[in-house]
């Protein structure tokens, strides 16, 4: 189960925290009974709140025409065209790019609850927005279907896994971009869509989730670079993959 979950047990750089309330540890008390203290992440600027539980996905897939072996290809991407992250059956294909991640959930207890969950990317260096850019045109994660894998990954699977139009999680806007690579950290449980219930449904189905990185951020004005491009799975260093942070709760006894 650990090899198939890969995670990451991550050492904070940030001064010791503040000790835990009783109320915290109970919270984050499945975490540590399966698999072991884990420390907070240290994001720059943006510092988690408490610790947790840390999943890198078990796929994730740039979806474009022209896209890479997704099992090679250190990066994921996102832009859209004309104001929208996706286009219309007809439309240019090359307008338009998103990608997936995926996370196998079998790890966890059925009726295991969502405290706190947050998706931690990393930047790839020479970013070609601004932070005013990004605000115009944030980095968004919707829901999308499971089922997909980077190793039989095919474009014309595409359409099948478009990111949902309704369910967005949260999106998000760097404030500090720089030439580097920075952490963009995305609170799920921020909405408008409701998290909890979106990983809930996950458990009592397959218990794998899905999500999708998309934006409307348009190269066609910005130039090549200015897409949200960051590191996938595959990236050689673990330190900039991307997390799933969870905080849970296990079910309440008698249940």
């Amino acid at each position: 189960m650990l090899a198939t979950l890969a995670l990451t047990l991550l050492v904070s750089r940030m001064p010791a925290a503040p000790a835990m309330t009783p109320d915290m540890a109970a919270k984050i008390a499945l975490a540590s009974q399966q698999y072991g203290e884990t420390k907070p992440v240290n994001t720059g600027a943006q510092q988690n709140s408490v610790r947790g539980l840390y999943l890198t996905p078990t796929d994730d897939v740039w979806v474009y025409a022209h896209a890479e072996d997704p099992q090679k290809d250190p990066f994921l991407r996102a832009w859209g065209n004309g104001g929208t992250f996706m286009g219309l059956p007809g439309d240019d294909p090359n307008a338009y790019s998103w990608s997936l991640l995926t996370w196998d959930l079998s790890g966890f207890p059925a009726g295991s609850k969502v405290v706190e969950a947050e998706l931690i990317l990393t930047a790839a260096p020479e970013s070609g927005y601004t932070a005013k850019d990004a605000g115009e045109a944030p980095l968004e994660v919707r829901a999308v279907k499971s089922g997909f894998n980077e190793k039989d990954w095919d474009y014309a699977s595409a359409t099948k896994y478009a990111p949902s139009a309704e369910v967005v999680f949260n999106r998000v806007s760097p404030a500090n971009v720089s030439d580097t690579e920075f952490p963009i950290v995305i609170d799920l449980l921020k909405g408008p869509a409701d998290f909890r219930n979106y990983f809930s449904d996950a458990m009592k189905k397959n218990k794998v989730m899905a999500l999708s990185l998309t934006s409307a951020i348009d190269p066609s004005k910005l130039g090549m670079k200015g897409v949200y491009k960051v590191y996938s799975k595959d990236a050689s260093d673990p330190m900039v993959r991307p997390r799933l942070r969870l905080v849970l709760e296990g079910p309440k006894k008698g249940k």
